[in-house]
């Protein structure tokens, strides 16, 4: 899959928001969108790069303006900081979330 054709099936995927603590971001499920999925997670193991999260090592590949990672049968994904979205009040109103239990 080329760069024009990821970014279209990005689109399409049914990408659904959790503002989880604070945490905001978005995931796919495998079952749901097995095409985006799988080339997300070819690129994210064979392209992406270690970093941490808080003291556990994730691997991430950054597309689009957004950071990707993926976990059994969940990728999810998180604006990358210049990403304007971050700017809309549902991000906004998520990060206002972060240490409130």
């Amino acid at each position: 899959m080329n760069e024009a054709e990821l970014t279209e099936a990005i689109a399409r995927a049914n990408w659904r928001f959790t503002p989880y603590f604070g945490l905001p971001h978005e995931y796919i499920m495998i079952s749901k969108d097995p095409e985006v999925w799988r080339e997300l997670a070819r690129r994210i193991d064979e392209e992406g790069y270690w970093a941490n999260f808080y003291s556990t090592k994730v691997h991430y590949y950054d597309f689009g303006g957004w950071k990707y990672w993926h976990y059994e049968e969940v990728l999810n994904r998180a604006p990358l900081p210049e990403n304007e979205i971050w700017q809309t009040e549902k991000w906004q109103a998520a990060l206002a979330l972060k240490g409130k239990k």
